[in-house]
């Protein structure tokens, strides 16, 4: 196709933008409800939480991207290969797929 085309390189704004736009613009449909089941403070502690567990683990998978990048690692499968096997990498792949398929059935 068009040559050999550098792909760009993941960091922390393009992860948290990746997840924003996949998972929480769809989660915010059931927000309201979240919200009046559980209260305006407690819904906002625990949005808080979530959030900053996602984001911590949006980091993890990062600094490990950058540090397997020697080995090949292009993608998060990649990375799954290079640390848990062939299997974790057709599991990642399937899961991405999954979640971009519920995402656009939303």
């Amino acid at each position: 196709m068009g040559g050999n085309k550098e792909l760009p390189k993941a960091n922390f704004n393009r992860a948290l933008s990746y997840m924003v736009k996949s998972y929480v613009g769809p989660g915010c449909l059931s927000l309201p409800l979240a919200f009046q089941w559980a209260g305006v403070s407690l819904g906002m502690v625990m949005l808080s939480i979530v959030f900053a567990a996602v984001v911590w683990n949006l980091r993890s998978i990062l600094l490990c991207k950058r540090f397997y990048e020697q080995h090949g690692v292009r993608s998060y499968a990649d990375l799954g290969q290079v640390t848990y096997g062939r299997r974790c990498k057709n599991l990642i792949e399937t899961l991405i797929n999954m979640t971009q398929l519920g995402i656009c059935s939303v």
